[in-house]
């Protein structure tokens, strides 16, 4: 909830990292601490809370050493654009139960900024208020003037039958947003599309 400022997380081993779930990735792009487990103990242990700093979440299991948490949470404090601003994301077809639910999905694009569509956008319409740039990305990247993100599932039946790699408009498979998201910044999309 936009309530929440702390998610505490069971970390592999000594090291801060942590699998990379539906409620890590949401502390992510709300930019919330997102600490070990550990931290909790030492505060119950002192009988006060401690200092955070130490016990924050390097990365997901996935990516140890992104530091997303941090420039995600260093980036909440000075009130920039959460990482998905300026997205309009169209969620294309059905998604599996190997991946985070549809809503879950939606849930992270809201609280990262995004727009959600409710239908596949037009790459010869897009309405002038939805003319945006993202902000978490440079403007060299290939994704400097995308305003608009078709996003699939891999592998099943939803792969859509149009693909976009416009300027404007992007059709990209759900671990470009994913990854994204650990990395907290709008990666380069992939070379096959």
């Amino acid at each position: 909830s936009p309530q929440t400022s702390h998610v505490v997380v069971g970390c592999e081993d000594d090291r801060h990292v942590c699998l990379r779930t539906a409620k890590f990735m949401m502390g992510v792009v709300a930019g919330n601490w997102i600490l070990s487990q550990k931290w909790l103990e030492v505060c119950s242990a002192s009988g006060s809370l401690v200092s955070p700093e130490e016990f924050e979440v390097t990365g997901s299991s996935q990516n140890a050493t992104s530091g997303a948490p941090r420039r995600a949470r260093l980036n909440a404090n000075k009130m920039l654009p959460r990482l998905l601003s300026g997205c309009h994301v169209f969620m294309h077809g059905n998604f599996s139960s190997n991946c985070p639910s549809k809503r879950d999905l939606e849930g992270l694009i809201k609280a990262g900024g995004g727009k959600l569509l409710l239908r596949e956008p037009n790459p010869e319409s897009i309405p002038k208020g939805e003319q945006t740039v993202p902000f978490h990305v440079s403007s060299s990247s290939p994704l400097a003037r995308c305003s608009h993100y078709i996003i699939y599932q891999e592998g099943g039946d939803s792969i859509p039958k149009m693909k976009y790699d416009m300027a404007h408009i992007k059709t990209l498979p759900l671990t470009w947003l994913i990854d994204c998201i650990d990395h907290f910044q709008l990666l380069p999309p992939f070379d096959s599309i």
